[in-house]
């Protein structure tokens, strides 16, 4: 059961592709995902199993090499590494996420899952809603309409546009909402070496001294 609709959103022109482009990237990552393997990993994952080059591996995982730069052999090898129909080309031309899965329903569990302990009831506070219809959306029971996704969005700190019933971002390689953003810049600070600190902090000044 849906709430009354709302205003429609706008197309997403900033945050993980749709359906009508980049198939063999959104269907190769949707099916890591399937089984289960941990998205820092899908590079990986397939560098082992695949011929291809690290490179090409990455621009597939991270959405970045048209599908028609791929040919017949190739989109077959990765065909057989998830047991899919190489002569019908599936990976290439089905979508297999809006086939397959419920995408609001994946995208706020992912979401809801970055939230840290309390978060949800935080979040039913924030958008005025009673803390058993969040409960409600992730089982499947209840959507919100589209106002409400729009709040979510915004929540979330999703990039403007991002339609949660259309894109999805539980697929995404790279932090989507605003806090996994954040936290990713902290975990890579901490990484620099002290010589590519120095290098780097007059930019951070230039960039956060006026705040």
């Amino acid at each position: 059961m849906r709430e009354p609709a709302g205003r429609q959103g706008s197309a997403n022109k900033h945050g993980v592709e749709r359906a009508e482009s980049g198939l063999l990237s959104r269907n190769t990552r949707f099916l890591l995902w399937k089984q289960e393997i941990p998205r820092d990993q899908w590079g990986t994952w397939l560098e082992a199993r695949l011929s291809w080059s690290a490179t090409r591996i990455k621009q597939l995982v991270r959405g970045q090499l048209d599908d028609s730069r791929l040919g017949y052999e190739e989109v077959s090898e990765l065909s057989g590494l998830f047991r899919m129909n190489a002569d019908e080309q599936e990976l290439r031309y089905r979508d297999l996420v809006t086939e397959r899965c419920d995408i609001l329903r994946e995208n706020l569990t992912f979401l809801f899952d970055s939230l840290e302990r309390g978060g949800k009831k935080l979040l039913a506070e924030a958008l005025s809603i009673d803390p058993t219809t969040v409960s409600r959306w992730l089982n499947g029971s209840f959507a919100p309409n589209n106002l409400t996704l729009a709040s979510l969005s915004n929540y979330f700190g999703l990039p403007p546009g991002t339609d949660l019933t259309k894109d999805p971002i539980f697929l995404s390689v790279d932090p989507v909402a605003e806090a996994e953003q954040r936290q990713w810049v902290a975990n890579h600070l901490k990484e620099l070496s002290a010589e590519e600190f120095r290098l780097l902090y007059p930019a951070f000044r230039r960039l956060l001294e006026d705040r």
